[in-house]
């Protein structure tokens, strides 16, 4: 059993004054032995406040742990710890014990017997009972059109889903190509008038670059500059506060 399982498992209270009495005790040897409880954590690979925990709580860290503090403080905590270990186990043939994993014939006869009992539990009059979707989710009903109207409604949730994924993944590929065929068909566009492409940029230019009420393309047209130039301006423009104040506009 693991450490998680045995720090959440049954409510015992003679389990529990057990996990206090390992910390208390391992709490009076660390004082004995002159050692603070950030120096045990140092040795041992735990924060202080894991070591306070254990000694105040019962918490109870791994064994790797408890093995450390066996050869700092003695063997009997290490033995202490397995015996708490194996009393905490919980018997065959019990819901808790099918829970964390065992599949011996005890304890699955218990599981077949507790959900045979459960099924007579929940049994109601056919004439009751609206089969189909709600009659399993709300009346519990496992009769065959039940069981078949959940699959079907599975089925048909997980055929939406991939459909939802399909368009949404597919629409933005279509957008995509889209825009990149309508930027290659403008640039060449534009390229063709660029009567001022290769010279340098004015500060009138630049100004009207940042014009909001313009599209990229219009500003390209108006300038004679091709519009992956004025889309670099823009940038330049915007984010370097020398372009923009030779653009007119305050850095």
């Amino acid at each position: 059993m693991s450490e998680r399982q045995l720090a959440i498992g049954r409510s015992d209270p003679a389990i529990d004054g057990r996990r206090r009495s390992l910390g208390h005790a391992l709490a009076s040897r660390r004082k004995a032995a002159g050692m603070s409880a950030r120096e045990l954590g140092n040795l041992t690979g735990k924060a202080r406040s894991t070591i306070a925990t254990v000694e105040t709580t019962g918490q109870l860290p791994p064994r790797e742990f408890w093995s450390r503090c066996a050869a700092l403080f003695g063997a009997d905590l290490l033995v202490d710890y397995d015996a708490l270990v194996i009393a905490a186990e919980p018997e065959h043939g019990t819901k808790l014990k099918y829970d964390r994993g065992c599949r011996c014939d005890v304890c699955r006869a218990d599981n077949t017997r507790r959900h045979q009992e459960w099924q007579t539990s929940v049994v109601v009059q056919a004439v009751d009972v609206p089969h189909g979707l709600g009659g399993y989710r709300n009346y519990r009903c496992r009769c065959t059109i039940c069981v078949q109207a959940l699959r079907d409604c599975n089925a048909s949730e997980k055929q939406k889903e991939a459909h939802r994924k399909y368009i949404t993944t597919t629409g933005r590929e279509r957008f995509r190509q889209r825009t990149a065929e309508a930027h290659a068909r403008y640039q060449a566009e534009t390229l063709e008038r660029a009567f001022n492409y290769g010279k340098h940029w004015t500060g009138p230019e630049l100004e009207m670059v940042l014009r909001e009420d313009l599209t990229r393309k219009e500003i390209a047209l108006a300038l004679g500059r091709s519009l992956e130039a004025v889309k670099t301006a823009r940038a330049l423009a915007r984010h370097d506060p020398r372009k923009r104040w030779l653009a007119g506009v305050a850095p």
